[in-house]
This record gives C-alpha cells, structure tokens and sequence, in this order.
C-alpha cells in the first residue's frame, strides 16, 4: 500500500517537530536524547524549546489531514482496515460508523474490539493478534516483500 493511501490518524514516531518553532526533522535527529534519556530541544536558532514525536497525544487534536481524508475518500473508500485499537476514544471510535456499510471492514488488533452498535455491524474480518506479527503473516501469504524503507 503506497503511504499515500495510509492516513495515520494519530501520526508518526519517524519525525518530530519543535513545540516552540514547528521545525520537523526527522526522529533520528534525537535518537542520542532518547538513549541518554534526556529531553531533546531545538537547536535551530534561539528557539531552545522541546521537541517531541510527530504524532497525537491524549486530550491534543488531531491533525487537519485526517478530517480532510475521512471527507474525501468517504465515498471512494472500499475496505477500512482499523489496527491497534480499543475503539473507545472519540473520534476515532466513531470512523467505522462514518464508513458506508458495504465496505469491508477488518480489525487487526491483538484483541477482539466491536464497534458501538449504533455506529456499525461490526467487523467483517477479525485478524487478531500483534498487528506487526498479523502484516508480516499477511504480507508472506500474499508474497509481498517489505519495501526498503520499511
């Protein structure tokens, strides 16, 4: 799957971006601070402000890309593939209702979630297990290999 039809909805750990100045980088740029165990900081100019891991927090809000993608390829979408998820924090939780209910669904999760019902019907296929063990499994079935930057 090309990375432009993934939407990580809760982003990524391959890049960081200062809290002060908004400069990314990528997340190798603090590896040293993570081994050491200290905070890493921007060392761009006199920002001197935290940086931490490009992706969503509890209680922060999710990026304008994931509410752009979910209107958009609403009506184009053909299968939903929801990973690693409890399915109880909003709104993430409410995506599978959002989903046309003709579209497979699939959870791949290392354990068995439903929707709320009101939302959905629920899962079409339940793979379950780690999500990283279940890809692998799905991508040596399929004869994929990983792409490089994997």
């Amino acid at each position: 799957v090309t990375k432009s039809k993934v939407v990580p909805a809760h982003g990524s750990l391959s890049r960081v971006a200062c809290l002060e100045c908004g400069r990314k980088s990528d997340a190798s740029s603090i590896m040293h601070n993570v081994r050491c165990g200290t905070v890493p900081t921007c060392d761009k100019g006199l920002c001197d402000g935290v940086i931490k891991p490009c992706v969503t927090f509890f209680g922060e809000p999710l990026g304008a890309n994931v509410k752009r993608a979910l209107e958009s390829d609403r009506a184009k979408v053909d299968l939903l593939i929801v990973m690693g998820t409890s399915l109880k924090v909003k709104p993430m939780s409410h995506v599978v209702g959002f989903i046309p209910r003709h579209v497979p669904q699939v959870l791949i999760n290392l354990e068995a979630v439903a929707p709320l019902t009101d939302l959905s019907e629920g899962f079409d296929v339940i793979l379950q297990g780690k999500c990283d063990d279940v890809i692998n499994h799905l991508m040596d079935r399929l004869g994929w290999s990983p792409s490089p930057s994997s």
